[in-house]
């Protein structure tokens, strides 16, 4: 597991709230045209007709990828997780829920270990992804 790849954690949670978003809006999207007809009766004359429907083929088709890219996003984001979670040390653990999962400053994370100094959280975290590769 790289930095980059940790680092991803938040952008991925972001990603999936859109898509389900963007899932939820395609449900309630209508499609409204409005065509020229004829009256049924004599004297026939051309009318406005508005019509309205779900374009279905093209929802479905937008819907699969973005049930797709959710499943991968998904995906990244558990094995982030099954990653965190696998750290024996409960220290080194704790600073990585920190970092990645709660979004937390390298200060912050320090300061709720005792140390007033940034880098003690970011020099535990780095000597693991060090001893990890």
């Amino acid at each position: 597991m790289t930095k980059e790849t940790l680092k991803n954690y938040t952008d991925l949670k972001y990603e999936i709230y859109r898509i389900e978003k963007r899932l939820e809006k395609l449900k309630n999207t209508v499609e409204h045209d409005s065509v020229t007809g004829s009256n049924p009766e004599f004297p026939y004359q051309p009318i406005q007709i508005h019509i309205q429907g779900y374009a279905t083929s093209r929802i479905q088709r937008l819907e699969k990828i973005l049930l797709q890219r959710k499943e991968q996003a998904e995906g990244q984001r558990l094995e982030i997780e099954e990653f965190i979670a696998s750290i024996e040390d409960s220290r080194t653990r704790i600073i990585f829920e920190m970092r990645y999962i709660e979004n937390k400053s390298w200060m912050s994370i320090s300061r709720k270990f005792g140390s007033c100094d940034e880098s003690y959280a970011r020099k535990r975290h780095d000597r693991y992804l060090e001893y990890y590769r």
